[in-house]
């Protein structure tokens, strides 16, 4: 219900005993009983939000602020100011209420699982063979144990990126989280890195999970608005 300027300042005086029911009623283009208990109800509710959010002392001040300004306006005028002003800040004390309160309701620790996702197989497509396809076949089946096996005998040949950045994915999987770290920290350090976004996403949820907070925070943010991962990893520094 919206309520009007005038009705705001009647009902606050029928509650203080300045005018009757009645009155309100006459002076108010006759509401209905349902309309002024509903306004009597709103009135009641805002002022104990104000109370709540510990907007009165600040309201108070504000107050104190501007009654020199009203002192020279016209009685009717200076009232009207006032509670106006306090109507717009119960507004905004309700607002900023009903926002801390769902908040409260729904504020729970983000979830690895909401945020982890295997990055998919991409080397398979070009034709991968030998030991790292059937450490890949391992990853794409999340036999991640297997996988990173795999992955050590294949990096005895060849430590390419690739091993390093799905070796790490399938540690980070399965909480070899001291692994992850070691590959997605070399492959961060290295300026040829084909996964350069999509590893500091991943560092960004080892640390996390390997509860170094500051790290994966600052990780975490520095990934781009011009990178796929932005918007969850803005999510993610917003919960952790």
């Amino acid at each position: 219900m919206e309520l009007k300027e005038e009705l705001i300042e009647k009902v606050e005086r029928y509650l203080s005993g300045e005018l009757t029911r009645k009155e309100v009623k006459e002076e108010n283009d006759n509401p209905s009983d349902e309309e002024l208990d509903e306004a009597i109800e709103l009135f009641n509710t805002s002022k104990n939000l104000i109370e709540l959010s510990g907007l009165k002392e600040d309201l108070k001040s504000i107050h104190e602020e501007y009654i020199a300004e009203t002192e020279s306006e016209k009685p009717e005028e200076a009232g009207k100011k006032t509670v106006w002003m306090w109507w717009t800040a119960a507004v905004a004390a309700m607002a900023l209420l009903i926002a801390v309160f769902s908040g409260i309701l729904n504020d729970s620790p983000p979830e690895f699982e909401d945020y982890f996702k295997a990055y998919p197989d991409l080397l398979s497509m070009r034709g991968s063979e030998g030991s790292m396809s059937t450490a890949m076949r391992l990853y794409t089946l999340k036999d991640y144990d297997a996988a990173i096996r795999e992955f050590n005998r294949v990096a005895v040949d060849s430590l390419s990126n690739e091993v390093l950045f799905y070796q790490a994915i399938a540690a980070l999987a399965i909480g070899q989280y001291p692994l992850a770290e070691t590959n997605l920290e070399k492959l961060l350090r290295d300026d040829h890195n084909q996964y350069w976004q999509q590893t500091k996403w991943f560092l960004g949820l080892t640390y996390w999970q390997s509860g170094k907070i500051e790290e994966a925070r600052e990780t975490l943010a520095k990934i781009g608005p011009d990178e796929d991962q932005y918007e969850v990893a803005q999510e993610l520094l917003a919960g952790l």
